[in-house]
């Protein structure tokens, strides 16, 4: 006779924990990366305001592509790592 399967401590806390903390715990590493592309931006943009007001236009023009670049790269990363971990 086979016996049930044991869950791991972690996977347990996934239906057992508040929604509100299991949410925050796992969207943390993707706040804390929108951070850092945020304050990479803000430092860019800083510097490159000492070459001139069309530079800044440029970045300013240039961050959304990136940004859906990142995203796109990203989203296609986490969907490839599940669709194998299948």
């Amino acid at each position: 006779m086979e016996q049930p399967l044991q869950l791991d401590k972690t996977t347990e806390r996934l239906g057992t924990d508040p929604l509100g903390k299991l949410l925050l715990r796992l969207s943390l590493p993707s706040i804390i990366s929108m951070v850092a592309i945020s304050l990479y931006n803000l430092v860019d943009a800083f510097w490159v305001a000492k070459l001139g007001y069309q530079s800044v236009a440029v970045i300013t023009i240039i961050m959304p592509f990136w940004i859906i670049c990142i995203a796109v790269g990203a989203g296609t990363g986490v969907g490839t790592n599940a669709l194998a971990s299948k």
